[in-house]
């Protein structure tokens, strides 16, 4: 199924509504190892940072602000790249589990983009949603990106280059399993979703919680067993574990 060429259109007010930038606007960095601090990034944008993330050789960190994906040297604070082509503020990042130069952005604009910042034009793949992008969750090898909107979840396979799975419930919070074989999906219902990818059916689902869900993410001590551990507003924090053949 492929949705390049599909028109889609989308509510940018929700997306104000549900934007979760992160306050203040000014990021201080951390080097534990090293118990170094950092240079700020107060500098490096008038407007609030959507979301932040690391890359996976931990020298630099994506930050999305408005629009733009900002590509910042963590030594030395400085901005080593200025990734624009959104139209509208950009809502879930993620950072390549493969290659340190690789980012993925979502946005209210209702499309998803992959970047390459060693590319002269870093825009290297794009695509249409359905509704404002949620979510965005990369299996350890880049060989899945899951995208997640209030309609439905996309499986693109990143070496077919095509959606080749949609799963028809939101997707707010993605999380993929290291196995590269499980997708946890928290959608806008409250309920916590998982889905096989080796045979791309929905497993098992917990029950609707009372509150929101706040965050998600798979157990490191359950990781063998298809841990999953989720905490909700009101909600002590809960672990429950899956296993399956």
């Amino acid at each position: 199924m492929n949705t390049h060429d599909e028109t889609q259109t989308c509510d940018s007010g929700a997306t104000q509504r549900n934007r979760n930038a992160l306050q203040p606007r000014r990021v201080t960095m951390l080097s534990l190892g090293l118990r170094l601090l950092l240079p700020s990034t107060s500098s490096l944008s008038e407007f609030p940072i959507e979301c932040l993330q690391l890359s996976t050789d931990e020298r630099t960190i994506g930050l999305a602000t408005n629009s733009i994906l900002k590509v910042v040297d963590i030594t030395t604070g400085h901005e080593s790249r200025n990734l624009t082509g959104h139209t509208l503020p950009i809502t879930s990042l993620s950072a390549s589990k493969f290659s340190p130069y690789c980012w993925y952005t979502g946005s209210s604009d209702c499309t998803w983009t992959q970047w390459d910042t060693r590319m002269h034009q870093s825009k290297i793949y794009g695509s249409k949603t359905s509704g404002v992008v949620r979510s965005l969750a990369l299996s350890p090898g880049d060989h899945y990106v899951a995208i997640g909107t209030d309609d439905n979840i996309q499986i693109f396979d990143a070496r077919q280059r095509d959606i080749i799975k949609q799963f028809n419930c939101s997707g707010h919070t993605l999380e993929l399993h290291p196995s590269d074989v499980l997708l946890s999906a928290v959608g806008h219902d409250r309920i916590v979703r998982f889905f096989c990818l080796e045979n791309f059916e929905l497993i098992s689902q917990s029950d609707p919680f009372l509150d929101d869900i706040q965050a998600s993410a798979f157990d490191s001590e359950w990781l063998t067993h298809r841990g999953m551990r989720w905490e909700s507003e009101n909600a002590p924090e809960r672990t429950t574990s899956y296993a399956y053949k």
